[in-house]
């Protein structure tokens, strides 16, 4: 949600630009173009790592800055909000052997900290866990992660191909976001590796649609796929900071004879909730009816579908 905390004149606003530029190591000379960096700061004994974002539009550049704390990748499923149920379930299909394992949400919703937690259920020591990031956002003990650069020219299709070719046990892609990728991730899947990536898509069942569209066939995405895990971040009411609300869906046999007829998305819905199946909405109202989220709150974030569909 935008707040406006300072406005300032534009000689100001342009010498913010430069320095922003300066510690991010941009290019402070390219204003038509956009660009990506990062630096860090230390803050009451935690380092923040900012990523900066340029943009540029009709009057001048946007800068965009995230920021993520390091400290984040100390929390477990526990800290994150995942009920312990879930995190069974969760973690009975992290252990298991091949397949792929989709976290989803809009940007910003906390997908690559649960993939990190989620990877880290695995013995790195020995097992060979392989990552293609577009950035490495913290650091996984045991593992070896691969950071992709256009500049060098190590673009995630030649990082993703090459790390298959390592002989990986588990296989992390930190987004899919084309096609390409998600032949790659469907691919190493198929060839028995354990395959963790995140995608955005509104919820669980919109993951379908969007693997659809980007050219994975529904009897493929039917053996492939093993789960998927939806989130998003919602605002505490009466203090600081965000609460995070899970959905589980775990491919069995219905839903897989569900995925190769290519059913709708009404008709999954409903043989998940015979099932009493616990979605992001039902969870998110059951923060609101405790207190703890307000309503305007979860219309904010789920929109008049609050209750669920």
């Amino acid at each position: 949600m935008l707040r406006l905390v300072q406005a300032c004149d534009i000689d100001q606003f342009r010498r913010l630009i430069v320095r922003i530029k300066v510690l991010a190591e941009l290019d402070i000379a390219q204003h038509r173009l956009p660009q990506d960096g990062r630096f860090s700061i230390r803050h009451d004994d935690r380092v923040i790592e900012m990523r900066v974002a340029t943009l540029p539009t009709l009057f001048g550049e946007r800068i965009s800055i995230r920021f993520i704390d390091s400290s984040s990748a100390l929390l477990d499923l526990t800290a994150l909000g995942m009920a312990p149920e879930m995190q069974a379930e969760a973690q009975s299909l992290v252990q298991g052997e091949g397949g792929l394992i989709v976290i989803c949400g809009p940007t910003g919703s906390g997908k690559t900290t649960t993939l990190y937690r989620l990877v880290a259920l695995r013995d790195a020591d020995a097992e060979h866990i392989c990552t293609v990031e577009d950035p490495i956002e913290q650091v996984l003990p045991g593992a070896t992660q691969s950071q992709v650069s256009n500049r060098s020219g190590a673009t995630f299709d030649d990082l993703s191909r090459a790390l298959l070719r390592a002989d990986p046990n588990v296989v992390v892609l930190g987004e899919m976001r084309d096609q390409s990728t998600a032949h790659i991730a469907v691919r190493a899947a198929l060839s028995g590796h354990l395959v963790l990536t995140t995608l955005h898509a509104r919820d669980a069942l919109s993951v379908f649609e969007r693997l659809r569209d980007l050219g994975v066939e529904n009897q493929v995405l039917a053996h492939v796929l093993k789960g998927v895990i939806g989130q998003r971040l919602l605002s505490f009411q009466s203090k600081s900071g965000r609460v995070a609300v899970f959905e589980l869906l775990t491919i069995d046999a219905t839903m897989r004879l569900m995925l190769t007829k290519n059913c709708v998305r009404k008709n999954m819905r409903d043989s998940l909730r015979r099932k009493n199946w616990q979605s992001m909405q039902m969870s998110a109202s059951a923060l609101c009816t405790a207190g703890v989220i307000a309503y305007e709150e979860l219309l904010r974030v789920f929109g008049s579908h609050g209750s669920d569909e």
